[in-house]
């Protein structure tokens, strides 16, 4: 789940994911560009597993990335498969107060639970954060709690993407957090609201394109367009993150429609 704390305007989401071949782990990496009328709006991303097993990588010195990931000849499309159970399980962490730290042009922190994103200080979240995730993610999650800082004026700083490794879902899928919640909430429009709008999905405004690196998605919706490449310009994924050790055999592209009937839910790939 991405969840801004104010009015903001999301475009040109983009993630890739895939399993590393040298521990097992999930490699995600993230971004979208956003517009918002505050200088300081967080951006919550929930993650499977153990908190201590969470690593942030920085790939602010990667050049386009994601053009790496692209590959122009075509081979073939893609199938979804059909939606599955999905296990959960509980983990609950008395770890130490949230610290802060400087990824890239992020600050960045780790909440262990739900429990824990009340102890973000330095980055402020709204008041009733923990009941807006716990709808969705009430056990077996972490929460990375992210920040780009401000660039005004002549700062030569560019968004970039926000990457980390973490531990694989209990499922053996890959976890790809495409549920959104936007806005500010005003009288009883809440945030929380807003992310359960599943049979009003096709007023949502869907800008996401997804990178499966070794693997395939469980669809949601037949309305996406689904390209797949053999020899994408990336060979190891290594190449765009230090300590991912990822050789890159195929890469399904999804591009999730705007206005279309895909629900407001995360995805799963396998």
């Amino acid at each position: 789940m991405c969840v801004f704390d104010g009015e903001v305007t999301v475009a040109n989401t983009r993630i890739a994911v895939c399993q590393c071949a040298n521990d097992g782990r999930q490699f995600t990496m993230y971004e979208n560009a956003i517009s918002h009328s505050v200088d300081a709006n967080a951006m919550i991303l929930a993650v499977p597993g153990d908190a201590a097993k969470l690593e942030l990588i920085d790939v602010s010195a990667t050049e386009d990335p994601w053009d790496k990931l692209e590959e122009p000849v075509y081979t073939g499309g893609g199938s979804g498969r059909d939606e599955y159970d999905l296990a959960s399980f509980c983990a609950v962490d008395d770890d130490p107060p949230l610290e802060v730290v400087q990824v890239g042009g992020y600050r960045c922190s780790i909440a262990p639970g739900l429990a824990d994103l009340k102890r973000s200080k330095a980055i402020q979240l709204p008041p009733n954060i923990e009941s807006i995730l716990g709808e969705h993610y009430p056990a077996g999650y972490c929460f990375l709690i992210c920040q780009f800082d401000a660039i005004t004026g002549d700062d030569k700083r560019k968004m970039h993407p926000i990457a980390y490794k973490h531990e694989m879902h209990v499922s053996g899928c890959l976890f790809i957090p495409t549920l959104h919640a936007h806005g500010k909430a005003t009288g009883d429009e809440t945030v929380s609201k807003r992310a359960k709008t599943h049979d009003d999905a096709v007023r949502i405004d869907w800008d996401h394109v997804l990178y499966l690196i070794n693997a395939h998605l469980y669809l949601r919706s037949r309305d996406n367009s689904i390209d797949e490449y053999s020899w994408p310009k990336c060979r190891n994924i290594g190449e765009l993150a230090t300590g991912v050790e990822c050789p890159v055999k195929s890469v399904q592209r999804v591009r999730i429609f705007r206005y279309t009937t895909t629900p407001n839910g995360d995805h799963w790939a396998k």
